[in-house]
């Protein structure tokens, strides 16, 4: 029997893919949680990889209020990729950390480069406050760390492909004003500093 893991890696099923997520939250806005998503919001088969995807949606989507969700189906490009991420953060803890522990410190050390070494090394502290961490199969931890740094690219806060150049994103106007009204440590996140 293994260990539940204290941080859900259930992300590595579906990136941040913000087009197909606004397109299943409308859905299950209009039909309800209870719905089966249609196979062209996720996939053109039904298949496990659908499911998944529509579970890993689904579960971003319980997270949003309201509001969130209207500047999701209104905004502006940069606002609907910020509403995508802060969903992404709030349901998977692990990548939120990852953020707030090593890109927003790095920064604030005036380094702006981050690597897989750098994850690898946040990783084994995760492991000593979460042995459990350590009995991930090898090949789930490659795959989640390639998804944090995929999502992490898709989100605008990295670019590059070995050697990560760390980028301030900027999630638009309507998403900074209402976090900061409502969640200002959510800032952080698109390491906006206010």
């Amino acid at each position: 029997m293994t260990n539940k893991l204290p941080y859900s890696t259930s992300f590595t099923a579906v990136g941040l893919e913000v087009r197909q997520f606004e397109q299943v939250c409308r859905w299950l806005d209009e039909y309800g949680p209870e719905a089966d998503a249609p196979l062209d919001l996720t996939e053109s088969v039904r298949s496990s990889t659908h499911l998944r995807k529509f579970r890993e949606f689904k579960k971003r989507w319980e997270g949003l209020t309201r509001e969130e969700k209207k500047i999701l189906y209104t905004g502006d490009s940069n606002e609907k990729r910020g509403i995508a991420f802060l969903s992404m953060v709030r349901c998977y803890r692990l990548i939120g950390r990852f953020v707030i522990e090593v890109l927003w410190e790095r920064l604030k050390q005036m380094d702006s480069t981050v690597t897989y070494k750098d994850y690898d090394h946040y990783f084994e502290k995760l492991g000593k406050e979460y042995p459990a961490m350590l009995n991930m199969a090898e090949s789930t931890y490659n795959n989640s760390r390639n998804r944090v740094f995929r999502i992490l690219r898709d989100s605008g806060l990295l670019v590059g492909s070995e050697s990560f150049d760390i980028l301030s994103f900027y999630p638009g106007s309507r998403v900074v004003s209402y976090l900061e009204q409502t969640q200002p440590q959510y800032l952080k996140f698109f390491l906006v500093n206010r």
